[in-house]
């Protein structure tokens, strides 16, 4: 039961931190995205 706890403690601190940079992430992969999308079309055109 212990472990289980412990289990359920460790992902939910890491869901957190991960929700806290989250927001930093979505720019980041939009413009990374964005990019890649572009230079995409511009190789299939």
């Amino acid at each position: 039961m212990g472990s289980a706890f412990g289990f359920a403690n460790l992902m939910l601190r890491t869901f957190t931190a991960l929700s806290r940079s989250s927001s930093l992430l979505k720019v980041t992969n939009a413009k990374v995205s964005r990019n890649f999308l572009t230079s995409w079309k511009a190789q299939h055109s």
